[in-house]
């Protein structure tokens, strides 16, 4: 598609103001008329004239530039009826004004053939003036589930499911998948599993015109999986195995349209059969990998496999040992690009694991029987399967400061629970979503089980509290421990906090990490400990109790932001004493466990500051009392 004139047709004012003649320079001004868009002003400009003029409007004859209203000044007259303007800078020849095929040059190519038609591209032929343009068709996508297990969750019966029964879900992923794709669809039903139903279904999809069948099911090695005899019978099956977990039996074919005897029908291409496995998240992702590229090839998309795109790993993965995995992830944005964030479990039976993900990360299969484990931090290859627009990792994102937009802006306030960091400088977060504390959540933690309310920490006298930092693994470790570090030293609340030790220990969870832990309580005699990384269980230490108000209120505050992080015990207290004796020890450590994430991370420490202070005294047993736990 090319313009048939290049818009704007005629110069154009991008402001309201004034037109003038830049060659009159700095001088007053009589207002001889006004143009505004739909009602120009065709009078020519003489020398010392002005015409008020608004956005959009064409330029009167003669006039070369536009002065906007709020740099002109405004003249009372005693003696004439006319206005008269002052301006006190001299305009530039061509200043706010779009001179004619600016936003589009005589001879571009507007829209090119293959090219999605989105909102955009719509409001664009608008401005050509055209109305209607040649497009591809919608391919006509027919889904069938098939299993004698299976009950239509689309017209569900009243009474209860028999006990070997199940609803039927991967029908209504499918529909809705081919819609998202842009495909027109034919629900076929369940077939259950004979030879019978299953040709029936298939004659269905032939006669309903179909250019693409997607069946779930039936498609393994038990003796009731019928699908793939069938497409062997009816056409070629392509490949009915692939090395892909999750997936395995995934199978593709094609079976020609048969032309009745009598009838003249144009030679129509064959039907494409994708034999998708039973469990509802191999067949998801089966659709995005295999089924989703044939649907945009055949509406004539010039690119349309799925978008790959590089992410870091937010935590650590571990490799399946046999075949290669389409892990789903979750992602977020950080200052060293996407963080891939697990969405749990990655069993094929749990289609929680495909709610809310943006992504499919792709991982080689493991060396060892147990699985390669594959460091937090790593760069891997992401295909997008959702909305990045509207992910869930949007609860996750980290700005920088180059592009955050600054906040006394009247444009852009913050958002409400947005706080700027005490810490900000260039190239790192600047804000955090620090959770508000209600007075009535911190009169909850005043209990039996170990809180105390805030106005107890007014009590207090400032005292240097020994810090260790232990760092388990990677470099994405080592910076989340140093914004959990600057959060706490630029907040002297009640304590005078000082680093004592830190150190970096293996990635993976060791008794070196537990040794440590109780090294920097009893050697270093650290009140308080940042454990950031795996760690083992931090039941694991003798004489641990855990801290439940601060645990509740860490996961409260920072579970939001981390969409999938395995939380473990976020705070206990370990001894300083050994055996039986550690039972009575007054002085102890306070063992905080921050995940491996910079925003979650300060998220942790801004939740703790107002309690904090007291924690810690209750560690160290300095005159407050042991709470039992």
């Amino acid at each position: 598609v090319a313009p048939p004139h290049p818009p704007p047709p005629f110069a154009a004012s991008i402001k309201d103001g004034y037109a003038l003649r830049s060659a009159d320079g700095v001088r007053e001004f009589t207002v001889v008329g006004a143009s505004r868009a739909g009602q120009p002003d065709e009078r020519p400009l003489a020398m010392g004239e002005a015409i008020y003029i608004t956005t959009g409007a064409p330029l009167p004859l003669g006039a070369d530039c536009v002065v906007q209203v709020e740099q002109v000044e405004h003249l009372i007259s005693t003696t004439s009826t006319s206005d008269r303007i002052r301006i006190t800078r001299a305009p530039l020849h061509g200043q706010e004004v779009r001179p004619i095929g600016s936003d589009i040059r005589e001879g571009a190519v507007v829209l090119r053939a293959g090219e999605r038609v989105g909102a955009a591209e719509i409001g664009l032929l608008a401005t050509l003036g055209c109305s209607s343009v040649s497009v591809s068709s919608k391919p006509l996508v027919a889904v069938l589930s098939s299993g004698d297990e299976l009950v239509d969750a689309v017209t569900p019966t009243e009474s209860p499911l028999p006990g070997s029964m199940i609803y039927d879900a991967n029908r209504p992923l499918l529909l809705a998948a081919a819609t998202v794709e842009g495909a027109r669809t034919v629900d076929l039903g369940i077939a259950a599993d004979k030879p019978e139903a299953l040709e029936v279904a298939l004659d269905h999809a032939l006669q309903a015109g179909a250019d693409v069948l997607i069946c779930s099911g039936g498609v393994s090695m038990g003796d009731r999986d019928l699908i793939k005899p069938l497409l062997s019978r009816r056409g070629k099956v392509h490949f009915e195995k692939v090395n892909l977990k999750p997936g395995k039996p995934l199978t593709f074919a094609t079976v020609p349209h048969i032309q009745q005897a009598g009838t003249e029908m144009p030679l129509r291409r064959p039907l494409l059969v994708f034999g998708l496995p039973g469990n509802p998240v191999s067949s998801l992702v089966c659709f995005h990998l295999a089924a989703a590229p044939a649907l945009r090839a055949l509406t004539g998309d010039p690119q349309p496999l799925p978008r790959r795109v590089a992410a870091r790993l937010a935590t650590a993965f571990r490799l399946d040992p046999e075949r290669p995995e389409f892990h789903r992830v979750i992602l977020s944005s950080a200052p060293t690009g996407l963080l891939a964030h697990s969405t749990g479990g990655q069993i094929s039976s749990r289609l929680m694991s495909c709610a809310g993900a943006d992504a499919l990360v792709e991982l080689p299969a493991g060396s060892t029987a147990n699985g390669t484990i594959v460091p937090a931090g790593s760069v891997v290859s992401a295909i997008l399967i959702g909305r990045l627009s509207r992910g869930a990792g949007a609860r996750s994102d980290q700005l920088i400061e180059a592009v955050l937009p600054h906040a006394e802006s009247p444009l852009q306030p913050p958002p409400p629970g947005m706080q700027p960091r005490p810490d900000q400088h260039a190239c790192a977060p600047v804000c955090v979503r620090s959770p508000v504390i209600l007075p009535q959540q911190m009169a909850q933690m005043d209990t039996s089980e170990g809180g105390v309310a805030v106005e107890q920490m007014a009590a207090e006298q400032k005292a240097v509290v020994q810090v260790g930092v232990l760092v388990a693994g990677t470099a994405l470790a080592s910076t989340a421990a140093q914004a959990a570090i600057d959060v706490l030293l630029s907040n002297q609340n009640g304590r005078r906090w000082t680093i004592a030790v830190q150190e970096q220990l293996p990635e993976e969870p060791t008794t070196v990490h537990v040794t440590e832990a109780l090294r920097l309580c009893r050697v270093h005699s650290c009140a308080l400990i940042l454990a950031v990384g795996q760690f083992p269980s931090l039941y694991t230490i003798a004489a641990t109790k855990q801290v439940i108000p601060l645990s509740s209120l860490l996961r409260e505050a920072c579970c939001q932001h981390a969409p999938a992080a395995i939380l473990g015990e976020w705070g206990v207290y370990i001894s300083s004493a050994d055996g039986a004796s550690a039972q009575q020890a007054s002085n102890q450590s306070l063992l905080l466990s921050i995940p491996v994430d910079t925003t979650v991370a300060r998220i942790a420490i801004h939740a703790l500051l107002p309690v904090l202070p007291r924690a810690v005294a209750q560690a160290c047993g300095d005159g407050v009392g042991t709470v039992e736990l």
